[in-house]
This record gives C-alpha cells, sequence and structure tokens, in this order.
C-alpha cells in the first residue's frame, strides 16, 4: 500500500529507545525537556520508513484492495549489495552491519 512515516528513536543516556516508550516514561518526548531534565546529551535518531499492507479478509473486500496494490519493493540485499561479510568471525558472534555500527559510534 505504500510506507509508513518515519519512526523516530532518542538517545538517551547512551541507549537508542523507541519515541513512544520515552513518552510513556517521562509523559514528553521533546528533545529539550529531555536534554533539561534527564540527558543533556539526548538526540533524536530518524528511522526508515516501513512498508504498509493489506490482506483482504474476504472476497468483496479483496475486489476493493486490488486497485490500491502497487508492486512488490525490491529491497532486499544480496551478497553484491550488502556490506556484511559471509563469514562471521569470532567465537558465535556476528559483525554488526555498517548502518548499525555507525548508528552505535554516532551516540
Amino acid at each position: 500500500m505504500g510506507e509508513t512515516g518515519n519512526e523516530a528513536g532518542i538517545v538517551l543516556n547512551g541507549k537508542l529507545i523507541h519515541r513512544r516508550t520515552i513518552n510513556s516514561k517521562y509523559g514528553t518526548s521533546t528533545i529539550e525537556w529531555l536534554r533539561e531534565h534527564v540527558d543533556s546529551y539526548a538526540r533524536r535518531v530518524e528511522g526508515k520508513p516501513k512498508f504498509k499492507y493489506l490482506l483482504p479478509l474476504d472476497e468483496e473486500i479483496a475486489e476493493r484492495v486490488r486497485i490500491l496494490a502497487r508492486t512488490y519493493p525490491n529491497t532486499r540485499a544480496t551478497s553484491e549489495t550488502s556490506d556484511t561479510p559471509g563469514v562471521h568471525p569470532g567465537e558465535g558472534r556476528a559483525t554488526r552491519t555498517v548502518a548499525l555500527q555507525s548508528m552505535l559510534t554516532a551516540v
């Protein structure tokens, strides 16, 4: 059907936490308030949007949904497009991907 809006996370005390979890715990997720009252280094991290899908439960709805259908997004990584090594070094631990590693080092 398309994509959701960007999900936002907040780095608070060195940990990436979903914005809704922060809002539930502190009653707000505004960076200014969090910097003043919780962590002076708090920052917002933009995530990627997620794909939305419809699953019709009967034929009548299926007919109405067909006009909204889009082609399936081809976003799967292949060995040619991925920066993750095929062999993971170490004792049963995987190497972090570049995206995760860069997010963690930015904290």
